[in-house]
This record gives C-alpha cells, sequence and structure tokens, in this order.
C-alpha cells in the first residue's frame, strides 16, 4: 500500500522514521524502502489482509506523483468506494486499472471466438 496510518490516525508515506499501520487489519506493516521500485509498505511475511492487494508498481507511481501535488487525498474510501485519489477541491476522483489478468483472459476469449 502507498500510505499507512499512525497510531493517531495521519496517512503516511513509506518510511524509517515511523511505524505505520494497515488501515483495514491494524497490523505493523514494514517499509519496503528500496532502490528500484516505488516505497511503499507491505504486511510482514506471513501475514496479508484484503487491503490494496492490486496495486501495481504503475498504480504506486500514479499515486506518488498526485500525492506529491499536494491536494489529493490517496487510497481513500468514500460512501464504501475505494479511490486511488480524491481531490476535494476540483471534484475530481481517480480510480487506476487494477492489475490486467482479467484484461488477458478477455483477450483470449476473444481470440478463440474469432
Amino acid at each position: 500500500m502507498f500510505l499507512a496510518q499512525t497510531p493517531d490516525g495521519r496517512r503516511i508515506t513509506a518510511t524509517r522514521d515511523e511505524d505505520g499501520f494497515c488501515p483495514s487489519c491494524q497490523e505493523v506493516l514494514t517499509a519496503k524502502l528500496g532502490d528500484v521500485y516505488v516505497w511503499h509498505w507491505a504486511h510482514k511475511p506471513g501475514r496479508s489482509c484484503d487491503y490494496r492487494r492490486s496495486a501495481t508498481f504503475w498504480q504506486y507511481s500514479w499515486m506518488s506523483f498526485y500525492h506529491a501535488c499536494g491536494s489529493w487525498d490517496i487510497e481513500i474510501r468514500v460512501d464504501g468506494y475505494d479511490f486511488d485519489g480524491i481531490n476535494r477541491e476540483k471534484k475530481l476522483a481517480l480510480k487506476l486499472a487494477t492489475k490486467l489478468d482479467w484484461l488477458e483472459e478477455f483477450v483470449g476469449q476473444l481470440r478463440r471466438l474469432g
């Protein structure tokens, strides 16, 4: 996930300076701070929940971009719907595509038909 939650409810990007907790299951998270991928949070090995399970490097890159813009709330739920970002001031919502497994299956079905 791109943003973890602190004990006081703030949402933070991956860092060594603070502990991050999963907004869904409240488990302690591990900050992934490598040189290749976008910094993000992950559940500890052997632990997981369904929160943001389908996020990809591409999605994290876009969330990082919008988060840096300053006026976007990232990884947010509104009225039961999950959004990758919302700009309340401009009344815009961002829902990035999920993993493309379904697309490969769809293309395969089209090939079988045609």
